[in-house]
């Protein structure tokens, strides 16, 4: 078996930094070993569930990032359409259902600036 984070046309399964994928694939071949052996299932389940853990926090991890890249492709959407009449961070907030302090700190990770001090001079994108 080989080991993929990736299904067929591109699309990512999950992320997984190197050591998870590593651990992952130590974890895929002892199943096969034991599958292909003795074949205990007491043993079987334990690797599984310990599988399942690694990926579970494997995606986790990386949920707040995705639903943060969410949050900024429509703040790039609302600001297209509204920054001439609304100039500020709480109108975006409110129309993203999260704080203006929330919405500051989601494009100061991602993008180094805040949702004020970005202008259409230095756009997101």
């Amino acid at each position: 078996m080989t080991w993929n984070s990736s299904l067929p046309m591109g699309q990512l399964l999950f992320f997984s930094d190197y050591e998870s994928r590593k651990n992952c694939q130590g974890i895929i071949k002892l199943l096969e070993d034991e599958y292909h052996g003795n074949c205990r299932m007491n043993l079987i389940k334990a690797y599984l569930k310990a599988f399942c853990i690694i990926i579970t926090e494997d995606l986790t991890s990386q949920e707040p990032l995705l639903h943060d890249k969410q949050r900024i492709q429509k703040l790039i959407t609302l600001i297209d359409t509204y920054y001439i009449t609304q100039k500020e961070t709480r109108f975006y907030a409110e129309k993203l259902s999260i704080s203006a302090h929330h919405l500051n700190d989601i494009v100061r990770i991602s993008r180094g600036t805040t949702v004020k001090k970005n202008d259409r001079s230095t756009p997101f994108t």
